[in-house]
């Protein structure tokens, strides 16, 4: 009793210690950060102004009036207030732009027919209710200019190179701070309800679908998990100490793990929170391992097996936290913070451990000598060099559960805004001027021109050819337009309007940068950069300069990749580092080399599938595959250390079917992470319990334990 007291205690302590730690993110793009600080800089420069962060867009172009109110209404419930794609900005800023707009669209705009019809237009707005807004307004563009120019701008921004058009009534909406998913949740239900009449898009329904997916995923997954391996130590054992050791314990070894990542970060991400549901399988091996050893020769060779377990282990998860991925990092430091509590509950009740005994089975087994051992792994080394290397690639998406209707949201929207979705942005260091970078890219077939702001600057000459216009005709139409404003009796107090001066490309882009939805350009650091969209399927490659990818899509797939190929190498790191461990505490090659072995075999046998269905390999497989060595080199190193005794035989079978049975139900999970842990994780556990459970090797005095 004494025991259980500690245990409650040490777990009231632990939720309390955790409860606060920590706020959860669901969104794993916010781990991800370049390595390169300029193109980190750049891209967090670019994305400040992204048009789609923190909104929704509702097309409501099939909408009936009614639909369209009771959509409006629930909009309004789940706290989306109304907002525009493009802040208008006001007259005054936007009036140094005045000399790019030409010589004859200022002659029609201010013409004396088009100043009456926009003087009748005002004097129909003050009659109306809220007229006083229109007014003032007036006051402060009374020829419309601002108008002129934000449409001129607006109409040339929303253009797509494939000719699409925005939709007719596209709405944009302000997502509610903080986010609350009940009230993303009512607003989602009702956009689905209304079918094909409504499309929709937007960073909170990904993230709300994620969400639903990450913790069904925890609960269904955690539940079924403990089940069956609650079912399987009763089998084995028919005593309820080890379930209730493996149940307490396991609570115990979650909060430790979260502790852990809570000590070192203030957030944690959903996915590392997901992967907590996997530590039943770690925590029946050290429970199994540590029970039951007996006394005299056999507990040497016993305690030799758990050091080799639980070592090999601690080293792959300790390789994982050199790695840049802040994901990864977490995921490791649950589960070293969730070995260090499960193994510290256990230590608690050395003595029920020692005295529980597992029912023993004995099966037929394959015996392999020395050379045997050396053929096998001979063959395995061949086999990983004579099969073709899978590409390596992870792409953003690999990591959100996307359902098809948002699927088919994304893929209306791509086609119908066109280049407003700046999808290929690059950002390109400007050689000479930005106009003259703007044209290599065009000419090496990398831009795509169509919308891009530098496709309407005029040259000085002409700019200064709409400023001699302003200057004749600006006066006339000012007393024009208030005059006839005066005789219907509607006194104003119209703006002054200055005269702008000419603008250089760098100024142009810069005065722009702060009245578009888009940044043009950026100095950083005393480098000029011009940001770019690139051409679908364009040959970035042959671009004249360096290109530095700044579309969320391309720069985050660049960076999931990269860290990709760096966590293969920190699983070699890893290998080595096991390998001379093992070396040190088996004190024999061919009992290591029986320890690899499945491992060899593992990544041959997942090459082979990558090759047969075609798929790369992404950052998943690699997580997956360091779990494996965590995992998998527990059950051969334990069979050599104890020269496959029946008990340790027993407890590998066991070990081995709670292992199957965690990572066996990730299989039916609903994201992709864990679902391609799920099978990764599956797969080498079975080649490498079958070897440990099916094959002995036969090895000379000296080389036994």
């Amino acid at each position: 009793m004494k025991r259980w007291l500690l245990a409650g205690l040490l777990t009231g302590a632990l939720f309390l210690a955790v409860r606060e730690r920590f706020v959860l993110e669901d969104d794993p793009v916010r781990s991800l950060r370049s390595r390169d600080p300029k193109a980190a800089k750049l891209f967090d420069a670019y994305q400040e102004r992204s048009l789609f962060k923190e909104k929704i867009f509702v097309d409501f172009s099939k909408l009936s009036e009614k639909e369209a109110a009771d959509l409006e209404g629930v909009l309004k419930q789940a706290r989306y207030t109304p907002t525009t794609i493009f802040p208008r900005p006001a007259p005054e800023a936007l009036a140094p732009l005045l000399p790019l707009l030409p010589v004859e669209a200022l002659q029609a705009h201010l013409s004396d027919e088009a100043l009456e019809k926009r003087a009748q237009e005002a004097l129909s707005f003050a009659m109306l209710p809220g007229g006083s807004g229109y007014l003032a307004q007036l006051e402060k563009d009374p020829l419309g200019l601002g108008t002129l120019l934000f449409t001129h701008f607006a109409t040339s921004l929303l253009a797509g190179d494939n000719g699409a058009e925005a939709p007719a009534d596209l709405r944009v909406y302000q997502s509610p701070s903080p986010l609350k998913y009940d009230e993303v949740e009512v607003a989602y239900n009702a956009l689905l309800a209304l079918g094909d009449k409504v499309h929709f898009i937007g960073g909170d329904f990904y993230s709300y679908e994620n969400y639903k997916a990450v913790y069904r995923d925890v609960f269904v997954c955690s539940t079924l998990s403990l089940i069956l391996n609650l079912a399987l130590f009763f089998i084995f054992t028919r005593r309820w100490t080890p379930l209730a050791l493996l149940f307490v314990g396991s609570i115990i070894s979650y909060l430790a793990g979260l502790l852990a990542v809570g000590l070192v970060y203030e957030r944690i991400f959903s996915l590392a929170l997901a992967f907590t549901s996997t530590f039943v399988g770690f925590n029946n091996e050290y429970l199994v391992h540590l029970s039951g050893i007996e006394e005299g020769e056999r507990k040497q060779h016993s305690i030799l097996a758990i050091w080799s377990a639980i070592g090999t282990t601690l080293l792959g998860f300790l390789v994982l936290l050199l790695g840049h991925s802040v994901i990864i990092r977490q995921m490791s430091l649950a589960s070293l913070g969730g070995m260090v509590g499960f193994l510290g509950f256990l230590f608690l009740f050395k003595k029920p451990l020692g005295e529980i005994r597992f029912r023993t089975f004995d099966w037929p087994k394959a015996t392999v000598g020395r050379r045997g051992l050396a053929l096998l792994g001979a063959a395995s080394l061949l086999l990983l060099f004579v099969l073709p290397r899978p590409t390596i690639s992870t792409s953003i998406e690999d990591f959100r559960f996307q359902s098809p209707a948002l699927e088919a949201q994304a893929k209306y929207f791509t086609e119908k805004l066109g280049q407003l979705s700046l999808d290929r942005v690059y950002a390109a260091p400007i050689s000479g001027t930005p106009h003259q970078t703007f044209q290599a890219l065009e000419s090496a077939g990398v831009l795509s021109a169509h919308g891009h702001p530098l496709r309407w600057f005029r040259s000085t000459a002409e700019q200064q050819k709409s400023i001699d216009f302003l200057k004749e005709r600006l006066g006339a139409a000012s007393a024009k337009m208030q005059s006839s404003l005066e005789e219907a009796g509607l006194a104003l107090a119209p703006a002054a309007i200055s005269l702008p001066a000419t603008l250089d490309e760098w100024g142009f882009l810069t005065t722009l940068n702060a009245l578009s939805p888009a940044k043009w350009a950026q100095d950083l650091d005393g480098e000029r950069f011009l940001f770019v969209p690139a051409k679908a399927d364009a040959p970035v490659e042959r671009s004249p300069v360096a290109l530095l990818p700044m579309s969320p899509q391309f720069y985050f797939d660049t960076l999931l990749t990269d860290l990709s190929r760096e966590l293969g190498w920190l699983f070699l790191l890893g290998m080595a580092a096991m390998t001379v461990y093992l070396a040190w505490l088996q004190k024999s090659f061919f009992k290591v080399l029986y320890v690899f072995l499945p491992l060899a075999l593992s990544a041959a046998a997942f090459l082979v599938i990558v090759r047969t269905t075609g798929v790369g390999l992404n950052i998943i497989h690699f997580v997956a595959f360091a779990l494996v060595i965590g995992l998998a080199t527990d059950y051969t190193s334990v069979a050599v250390s104890t020269d496959h005794h029946d008990v340790e035989m027993s407890k590998i079978l066991l070990t081995s079917l709670s292992t199957l049975a965690t990572f066996g139900i990730l299989l039916v999970a609903r994201h992709p992470v864990l679902k391609d842990l799920g099978v990764t994780v599956t797969a080498g556990c079975v080649i490498t319990a079958l070897l440990a459970l099916f094959v002995k090797p036969v090895l000379p005095a000296k080389d036994k334990p």
